[in-house]
């Protein structure tokens, strides 16, 4: 599944990037850490995604906190953040970060690989596979531009 949360991830970076969206990737496991800063060449971007790996664990929860911190931290007016999980972490307090963010103005789109979210993420999407992969995240996209 990791490889499928790469492929989005990878997709997402090169579209907006090209629309000129200031873009940053978080990965999460135990820890949350930026794996690519924001204003990343794309080239560059697209390498360190590719050597992210997977640890096994899914604290989604500090993930999104940090993330919207992040973004709260952040000039544009628009904040989105997406999230792209193989796993189920603390669903109680995701769902209550998804809220503290969208009360703050960030839009929280979750991206379930192999994975159903809608009980976490009011907007979401399930990638069932990587054939659906980039209709279902070009999708998104637009819903959150």
């Amino acid at each position: 599944r990791i490889r499928s949360a790469l492929s989005t991830a990878a997709l997402l970076i090169r579209v907006l990037n090209r629309a000129g969206v200031a873009v940053s990737v978080v990965t999460f496991g135990d820890d949350s850490s930026v794996s690519v800063p924001f204003n990343t060449p794309t080239p560059k971007a697209l390498d360190l995604i590719s050597q992210v790996r997977a640890d096994g664990s899914t604290n989604d929860y500090a993930a999104l906190k940090f993330s919207h911190d992040m973004l709260l931290a952040r000039p544009e007016s628009r904040k989105v953040c997406f999230v792209l999980t193989d796993g189920e972490g603390d669903q109680i307090a995701a769902r209550e970060q998804v809220a503290a963010g969208a009360n703050l103005g960030i839009t929280t789109i979750g991206i379930g690989m192999q994975l159903n979210v809608e009980s976490v993420y009011p907007i979401n999407l399930h990638i069932l596979n990587l054939n659906s992969l980039a209709t279902a995240s070009l999708a998104k996209i637009k819903l959150a531009a």
